[in-house]
């Protein structure tokens, strides 16, 4: 699904994201140096919102106008206490996914 169409979905399931989403299309037909950050800022404040009733599609979408750049530095740590066996299921699926347990676990947290 393209940035656009992500957008067009919260501007239509989220009154509260709906101007800031036309926003963040005007900067994308602009080719706005600012693009990046107005799509980030939106998706945080759609998947915040409670009310829009995304689907797991959507929500993983909408996952996706977050940049993932180096400026950005996650600061929150997540505490989760596991079995050795879902420990070692856990770390499986990352390594088969080619990415780092941190990366998996975000994947599957933002996709429900």
């Amino acid at each position: 699904m393209t940035k656009i169409k992500i957008l067009r979905t919260i501007i239509t399931k989220s009154p509260a994201c709906a101007a800031e989403a036309a926003q963040a299309i005007t900067a994308i037909n602009k080719k706005s140096p600012a693009v990046d950050s107005r799509c980030g800022r939106v998706a945080m404040n759609a998947l915040a919102d409670t009310s829009a009733g995304w689907t797991a599609d959507e929500r993983a979408a909408i996952a996706e106008l977050m940049p993932e750049s180096a400026d950005e530095s996650r600061e929150y740590t997540l505490r989760v206490r596991l079995t050795s066996s879902e420990q070692i299921a856990l770390e499986s699926n990352a390594k088969s996914e080619g990415v780092s347990l941190s990366e998996y676990a975000r994947k599957k947290i933002f996709a429900s």
